[in-house]
């Protein structure tokens, strides 16, 4: 009886060097030119500029958004004081020693996964308003 995966499996096995060697032969024998290749990519940036730069932006965009969502769900999603809730974008991160922070809240997001969780141990999760009245008592105690 005809068993597909079997066949699947042996002709994998006979095969899986073919393609892998026809790119290098190709390759060899049809070397890229680097310097036309430069021209084509700035000639396409200059004329697809306002396009891929749009396309950047909201990738961007959304990838600083599920950041924030990502680091709120580890503080649990709701403000260490009050516990309010109802709306991330009024969520803030708060460092409680100023003078140990690197990047601000604003920047982080954006960069790396590791660098975020770094910065995030020097905060903590307030509501906006909690976060304002923390830093207008620091102000009146003249520590910020």
């Amino acid at each position: 009886m005809f068993n597909r995966k079997i066949y699947l499996k042996k002709y994998r096995e006979q095969h899986k060097n073919k393609a892998h060697d026809y790119g290098n032969e190709y390759r060899k024998q049809h070397p890229r030119d680097l310097g036309k290749q430069r021209i084509y990519n700035r000639k396409y940036y200059q004329e697809h500029r306002e396009h891929l730069v749009e396309i950047a932006t909201r990738n961007l965009k959304r990838r600083r958004c599920q950041q924030k969502l990502k680091a709120v769900a580890l503080f649990g999603g709701k403000c260490q004081k009050c516990g309010y809730n109802k709306c991330v974008d009024a969520l803030d991160f708060h460092h409680e020693v100023p003078s140990i922070k690197e990047y601000g809240m604003g920047v982080i997001f954006g960069m790396s996964w590791k660098k975020i969780l770094i910065e995030l141990e020097k905060c903590e999760l307030l509501c906006s308003n909690c976060h304002r009245e923390t830093h207008a008592a620091l102000r009146l105690d003249g520590n910020n």
